[in-house]
């Protein structure tokens, strides 16, 4: 029992000591939007998503402070994002494409997307197809978004 209970509180620590360096939504500021919104500029790509990115454009920014963030389901367990530029009207989807989420030995783990209004940080939990279960860390740069942190998703990340 104790062996157990010492194993558990090692696996604490590395995965609290792992957690402790992930950006953090603090470190990457944005200034929200309050002006007026471009018009909706459709491509060649979003163009067959136009009513879900008509409903977008209708809502305030939710994320980096002039875009906004929105999700459709693709089948069970599956959303792909969408974003829409308040400034520019452009129109785009995160860079995951589908965002699904993990089975490990502990069982599923649902996909985790987290963002904020002020702050140009996204954050990812989900299923890689090449690399396995990761939490991917994204910083939106001049409309661009650059992964700059990542590693394994774990059972602990999915706890609230």
């Amino acid at each position: 029992m104790k062996t157990r209970l010492l194993c558990l509180a090692a696996a604490l620590a590395v995965s609290a000591a792992a957690h402790a360096e992930d950006p953090r939504f603090e470190d990457y500021p944005a200034k929200v939007h309050t002006g007026a919104k471009a018009a909706l500029k459709l491509n060649k790509e979003t163009r067959q998503f136009r009513t879900r990115f008509r409903e977008l454009a209708k809502q305030p920014a939710n994320f980096a402070g002039h875009y906004g963030l929105g999700f459709a389901g693709c089948g069970t367990g599956c959303v792909f994002g969408m974003v829409y530029n308040l400034k520019t009207g452009r129109s785009g989807f995160l860079p995951e494409g589908t965002i699904t989420g993990c089975y490990l030995d502990d069982g599923y783990l649902d996909p985790i997307i987290d963002y904020r209004p002020n702050s140009r940080l996204l954050v990812l939990g989900l299923d890689t197809e090449k690399q396995g279960c990761q939490m991917r860390f994204y910083v939106e740069d001049k409309g661009r978004f650059r992964l700059i942190h990542k590693r394994p998703y774990t059972q602990a990340d999915a706890q609230p």
